[in-house]
């Protein structure tokens, strides 16, 4: 009988670790507009359009667009080659962040992402750049700042 008890304590720790784990590393969000009417949106809404330039072009020239529901976002035009960055590390993660677009040319550029802010949605941008290594001790990135409000 002691054995019994003490593998279903072991098993509902397990358990709750498990859901406490998998709550944390949830990529949902749920929030409320100013009506109280929830709205969720997970990363998986927001959809970039890239338009790359034409190829032959000695520089890049990108415009991006982003697609939440039935709206389209115009986010910029960017002298630098723009991909959906997917898989982003965990140290580079911004709270609230859900999706992110890189441009990049020679070692420098731009990063686009969407973000959560209180009840509504954010597109923010910031410079990104190579550091260089540590006895540079050059800066990766600059403050993020906010270019679209999704309504």
């Amino acid at each position: 009988m002691k054995t019994i008890f003490v593998l279903l304590v072991v098993i509902a720790i397990l358990l709750g670790g498990w859901l406490l784990y998998k709550d944390q590393n949830k990529h949902d969000v749920v929030g409320e507009d100013e009506q109280g009417i929830a709205s969720n949106y997970e990363s998986s809404d927001f959809i970039w359009h890239i338009e790359k330039s034409p190829d032959g072009t000695a520089w890049p020239h990108d415009t991006v667009t982003l697609e939440v529901g039935e709206k389209m976002y115009h986010v910029g035009e960017y002298d630098l080659s723009c991909t959906q960055n997917t898989d982003v590390p965990v140290s580079y993660s911004e709270t609230n962040e859900l999706s992110r677009v890189q441009c990049w040319w020679g070692g420098a550029g731009e990063e686009i992402s969407v973000f959560r802010e209180g009840a509504g949605y954010v597109v923010k941008k910031r410079w990104i750049q190579e550091s260089g290594g540590p006895e540079v001790n050059a800066p990766r990135n600059g403050e993020f700042e906010v270019i679209v409000t999704l309504d």
